[in-house]
């Protein structure tokens, strides 16, 4: 018996994206349907048709990189930053198989920055700002308050801690209630060289 061979043409993988309709392609991202590649000859009225509205190809070649220094980069850059920081992770986490596949799957057109811009630019930039922000929220719930009632009830606490890296670090920390509203402030962080004994600290 003679084998039958399936000439059946393999399917792109642009359907990952899309969801097929009857002529159209529907985008599972931003929901806008595109008029589908066709070989039939065009009407006067698809012809017209095709020329307001893209098909899938054109839309996917004119797909380019996220500009480094646009807004949404940048916005995505300082949530990857923020994600370092709280989840105590090393710079070169950014350069990942793992994590560097899952941000082409939710967000081909961005490009993620080298670990080493993380930690000369991005970082030290996100702590500057979240610095200023911490002053600002000081002197409005604190040196503000404390000028116009004379009176302000603040808290300061010191503490040691061992990083993941085995790194020792002491803490100093400022309590305070701002509108019955309890607010925590971590001042300064400085590196511990020496046992964590009472006379050292």
């Amino acid at each position: 018996m003679t084998e039958v061979k399936s000439h059946r043409r393999k399917r792109s993988l642009v359907w990952q994206y899309f969801e097929e309709g009857d002529g159209y392609a529907k985008c599972l991202q931003c929901l806008m349907h595109l008029k589908t590649p066709t070989v039939k000859p065009f009407s006067p009225c698809t012809s017209n048709l095709s020329q307001k509205q893209p098909n899938i190809v054109i839309s996917f070649k004119k797909e380019e990189s996220l500009p480094p220094e646009g807004k949404e980069a940048k916005t995505i850059n300082t949530k990857i930053a923020k994600m370092l920081a709280m989840c105590h992770l090393p710079y070169r986490f950014v350069e990942e198989k793992g994590f560097v596949d899952l941000v082409h799957y939710l967000k081909p057109s961005y490009k993620i920055p080298e670990s080493t811009t993380f930690s000369r630019t991005i970082i030290p930039e996100l702590y500057q700002s979240e610095r200023q922000k911490l002053q600002q929220m000081l002197k409005h719930n604190v040196i503000e308050i404390a000028s116009q009632h004379n009176n302000v009830n603040v808290a300061m606490t010191t503490d040691n801690w061992t990083s993941r890296a085995g790194h020792s670090y002491m803490s100093f920390t400022c309590h305070y209630l701002h509108e019955f509203e309890y607010k925590t402030i971590t001042l300064g962080n400085v590196t511990v060289n020496e046992s964590h004994t009472g006379e050292n600290l």
